[in-house]
């Protein structure tokens, strides 16, 4: 959410230009009049470059068993909110 707002989107602007788009924003509760997807994508796929290389410095400091085990750790935890 920091390097959304710091790519100067709105919650609902990130929601618009991602995969889901109308679909995503409908989803989640937002109402139309809804912005325009194309201004937005560039941002949002800076915002994301920016949020990735932010968790990759944070998660850079694990070894490779530690990244399995937490690879392995967030896939079990995934599984559960699943169901």
């Amino acid at each position: 959410m920091i390097a959304v707002r710091a790519g100067g989107l709105t919650p609902l602007e990130a929601i618009i230009a991602g995969p889901e788009g109308e679909t995503g924003a409908v989803a989640l509760g937002w109402q139309s009049p809804y912005p325009s997807a194309g201004p937005l994508v560039r941002r949002l796929m800076w915002a994301e470059s920016v949020a990735n290389s932010m968790a990759g410095q944070a998660w850079g400091i694990l070894d490779r068993p530690e990244r399995v085990e937490l690879a392995g750790l967030l896939e079990s935890l995934s599984h559960r909110f699943a169901r």
